[in-house]
């Protein structure tokens, strides 16, 4: 048969047409068939063959397996969690037991589990006829699901079109599907395309970013801010690589966090009971399920690719369940939020018989039913039981908040006579009163001492003298006082002695303490320090230094630091000679020095390092060095070519400027007419520098002038795309503006705490401050921006709950400023309980507080399949859309409550931060 271009066959749309129409389908010759090459019609290519494809003939597919999984997909397999998930929904198949994890997955087998996934897969009727053209290759099992997918917009017709024929040498359908092919089917199956084309623009950040083909870039962006797809390593997305059975799997695994699909056997609700043998799940409706629990259903939580169990299930969180019948084959904790509402107020009485209590809040006496397995915890979480439900008890109770009655499920204690034992971690000690912070508990406690406590420490007796801070102890607590105290590990000390030497293997550290030798383990990271000595090594320590060690609570060395040794630093010192490794030189004053060259003597060149015989051509007479020297002994010869540091003096008369170096010392530097920067403004000159200044001198070739200086400035923007192959950066102003820097090698990046990150880590949307020398950008460093809402507020401090975190104190120092409503403030009188705000430090360090507006709408309606609300318009121009995030909390009264709560007309205020719908309150 002849071979025909594509466009003159009948569009495959107007075949979707007639799929979803009912009219008639036409059907390809026996020629046609045959052309396709494929054989996955046949039931015996299966999963053996790395396919996923419909068995032919008739012939059931294989029926998904139960939560013990396929034979090949053991219990540690990384992808176990999402293959065992989708089998059971029906969306990947296996045969004969075996899934074949590894087998790359065929183009048309991509769609067909993606069809499956959104659920299309069943308007397909598998005995229709469909024609593609000659170029478009497609096995005979899988041509009615490509042209489902055509018309579903999960793939594009004329693009694959002509794809397919651009490689005549390939069949389409049987092609192996790379990364980025299968991630673009992937975000148009979840109906994120809008999202993908409006970031097509930016490269992402990968170092490979270059290999992505432009029709893809966007889709791999948006898969990626979504966190359906990650790179194969940090910073490598490998988009031409396959894609095995178990990576579409997981993909599609997760796209079901971002597009919810209802799937037989499989239930949602609230988990409201959990024991060995079962479990039960509530509705939104007020209907109950209980399903049984055996050792073949799979356990996991939402925030872990593990295996888990029955045990670190959360109860009253959200949960699904794929089951037969009621025999639960999976299980999945959603999310770590509790549905339930807190009632705080004292203990009236209990009436146990109707399981009712009695409970003051405020003035009124509530009367609040609760649940036969009710828990009373204490502060450490140990449950005591209904009967330490004292009167006049103090307590928080949580009720559930999916029926009518809504039964109290939880108590904690917040005042009680208290009994427990246990274990953590002494904060402080004061007379009479410990502060311990129990293991795995968010804060400390603090409690009374008892006069007549019993104390030892690792099974000897001792006193309250002998404990410290950072011990390690289990302790037993009576009536609310501690009445037994036991140091099981102690914490830090600090040793002064007399550097002796290592061990063979340098696993050890030998030294003197009052003329004894001591010999302890170094521990794994153990640091040394010496001052003025950057960097510093091993061997860089001498026999009989003193040095100061830290052990921790194991006796393992931690820490070292060089306390005895008389160290000079002379900057700006002028060689006379090198003769036989020892170095004569002047100092600033003309004073003249010697100083023996030796195998540790560190020779730096801007933070390059030479050996001696490297360096010896840079001994000139006359070149300007700094030395580090103690006694004789030259410690460190530093060659610079340029200086950073802080203005201290500005001599115009004598032509020198005196910088004081970060490491302490201090350097004079005689100029003649050096060109000077200073960002932000033009034609600076050296007399618009002035003392206190940060500045970088560059100096002449002979490292004895200046020849420029720039002036450092620190400014605080925001990233708006990051391009990790090409290093550069596009950072936006608080105006607005938006400018592109090409980062050299010398620019460090670094996080919020000052450790170092890679350039593919500085994620656009990021806050950084960005230092400048001149006009070269020489630092980014992150910034903390926290966004929640303000609990409450004292002079100079707030106690703030962030979004999806617990409740913390800032304080904000003396230099801080309020924005609330344009209006800038700098008293905390300024701020309300409720406020929702930005909490970030400017570059000064000072804390900026911003509060983020409730935009006040009247609901209208929420769109599940879009995952957005919309509002009723006030204004034609009015924006009445609002896309949800998996992260936007919708709350009433202080609590969470689910976004089908809502109701049309209901009054709501949105809170919106850098574009972001963070917030929905129902407003009463």
């Amino acid at each position: 048969m002849a071979v025909h271009n594509w466009k003159k066959w009948l569009s495959a749309a107007l075949v979707c047409s007639m799929l979803a129409g009912g009219g008639a389908a036409y059907a390809e010759s026996d020629d046609d068939a045959a052309q396709t090459g494929t054989e996955a019609e046949s039931p015996d290519t299966g999963a053996d063959s790395g396919t996923d494809g419909v068995s032919g003939g008739g012939d059931e597919a294989p029926l998904p397996v139960s939560g013990a999984g396929f034979s090949d997909v053991p219990n540690n397999h990384w992808a176990r969690k999402h293959i065992t998930k989708l089998n059971l929904q029906g969306i990947v198949q296996g045969y004969d037991g075996k899934f074949n994890p590894a087998a790359s997955v065929s183009q048309q087998d991509a769609v067909l589990m993606a069809l499956r996934f959104t659920g299309a897969a069943e308007k397909v009727d598998p005995d229709t006829q469909v024609l593609f053209p000659d170029s478009f290759i497609v096995s005979g099992y899988a041509k009615p699901y490509v042209m489902q997918a055509i018309y579903e917009g999960l793939i594009e017709e004329k693009e694959e079109f002509r794809l397919a024929e651009s490689e005549p040498d390939k069949a389409w359908g049987t092609k192996p599907a790379t990364r980025e092919w299968v991630t673009k089917l992937i975000i148009r199956a979840i109906g994120e395309t809008a999202k993908a084309e409006a970031m097509a623009r930016d490269l992402p950040a990968f170092a490979d970013a270059s290999l992505i083909s432009d029709m893809y870039v966007g889709y791999v962006n948006a898969a990626v801010e979504l966190g359906i797809v990650k790179g194969i390593s940090a910073d490598r997305f490998a988009p031409k690589n396959t894609v095995s059975r178990a990576e579409l799997a997981t993909m599609l695994s997760r796209a079901q966090y971002l597009y919810p699909v209802e799937y037989k056997r499989q239930h949602s609700g609230i988990l409201t009971s959990l024991s060995g043998t079962q479990l039960t799940l509530a509705h939104e409706d007020g209907t109950t399920q209980t399903f049984t629990i055996d050792s073949d259903t799979a356990v996991y939580r939402f925030d872990s690719e593990s295996a888990s169990s029955l045990a670190n299930l959360k109860l009253y969180t959200q949960a699904a369940v794929i089951a037969d019948g009621r025999r639960a084959l999976y299980v999945e904790q959603m999310d770590n939020e509790e549905r339930l509402e807190k009632t705080t107020g004292v203990i009236v009485s209990i009436d146990s018989s109707e399981r009712l209590l009695y409970v003051k809040v405020g003035t009124p006496v509530v009367t609040i039913p609760y649940e036969s397995d009710l828990a009373v915890l204490d502060r450490a979480g140990s449950n005591l039981g209904l009967s330490a439900l004292a009167e006049n008890s103090e307590v928080d109770i949580f009720r559930e908040t999916f029926s009518e009655s809504k039964r109290a499920v939880r108590i904690e204690l917040k005042s009680a006579p208290v009994n427990k034992q246990g274990r953590g971690k002494i904060v402080s000690i004061q007379p009479g009163v410990i502060e311990i912070a129990d293991d795995g508990a968010e804060a400390a406690e603090t409690w009374d001492i008892a006069a007549a406590a019993v104390i030892s420490r690792q099974g000897s007796p001792a006193t309250l003298s002998d404990l410290r801070s950072g011990d390690v102890v289990s302790y037993t607590v009576k009536n609310g006082a501690i009445t037994q105290i036991a140091v099981e590990s102690g914490a830090s000390r600090t040793v002064t002695g007399l550097f002796d030497g290592f061990s063979a293997d340098r696993s050890s550290i030998i030294y003197t303490v009052n003329n004894k030798k001591e010999v302890s383990d170094l521990a794994s990271g153990a640091t040394l320090e010496i001052p003025g000595f950057a960097a510093a090594s091993w061997d860089d320590l001498y026999k009989d230094d003193q040095i100061e060690l830290t052990l921790d609570g194991s006796d393992k060395v931690t820490a070292i630091k060089v306390v005895g040794r008389n160290i000079t630093t002379v900057g700006g010192a002028t060689i006379v000679n090198l003769s036989n490794d020892t170095l004569t030189f002047k100092d600033q004053n003309g004073k003249p020095a010697a100083v023996t060259l030796n195998s540790k003597t560190r020779i730096e060149m801007n933070n390059s390092y030479l050996s001696l015989d490297a360096a010896r051509m840079f001994f000139v007479a006359g070149r300007k060095v700094t030395i580090t020297y103690s006694e004789d002994q030259a410690i460190t010869i530093r060659f610079a070519y340029r200086h950073t540091g802080t203005l201290q003096s500005l001599n115009t008369a004598g032509s020198s400027i005196v910088l004081k170096l970060d490491d302490g010392s201090t350097v004079t530097i005689p100029y003649q007419t050096p060109a000077v920067q200073i960002p932000g403004k033009a034609g600076a000159t050296i007399s618009d520098l002035k003392p206190g200044d940060r500045v970088t001198v560059q100096l002449d070739q002979n490292l004895d002038k200046a020849l420029a200086i720039l002036a450092h400035r620190v400014v605080q923007m925001n990233v708006a795309s990051v391009d990790a192959s090409a290093r550069k950066v596009r950072l936006t102003s608080e105006a607005g503006v938006t400018s592109e820097y090409t980062l050299s090698a010398d620019t460090r990046l670094l996080d919020e705490n000052g450790s170092s990150l890679t350039l593919s880590q500085l994620a656009a949307g990021r806050t950084v401050n960005a230092e400048f020398a001149g006009s070269d950008l020489i630092q980014l460093q992150t910034v903390i921006v926290k966004v929640g809402k303000i609990v409450s507020t004292s002079p100079g401090a707030v106690s703030f709950a962030a979004y999806g975190g617990s409740v913390e104190d800032i304080a904000l120092g003396s230099n801080f400023k309020i924005v609330k409503n344009g209006v800038v403030s700098t008293s905390t009188a300024a701020l309300a309980a409720n406020d929702r705000v930005e909490i970030r430090t400017n570059e000064s360090g000072e804390y900026v507080v911003t509060v983020i507006a409730g935009q006040v709408k009247t609901f209208w309606k929420y769109d599940a399949a879009a995952n957005e609300i919309q509002v009723r318009k006030t204004s034609l121009n009015d924006q009445n859309q609002y896309k949800l995030s998996n992260d936007t909390l919708i709350t009433s009264g202080g609590q969470t409550i689910a976004v089908t709560s809502l109701k049309m007309d209901d009054k709501i205020a949105l809170y919106i931060h850098n574009g972001k719908l963070l917030e929905i309150e129902k407003l009463n």
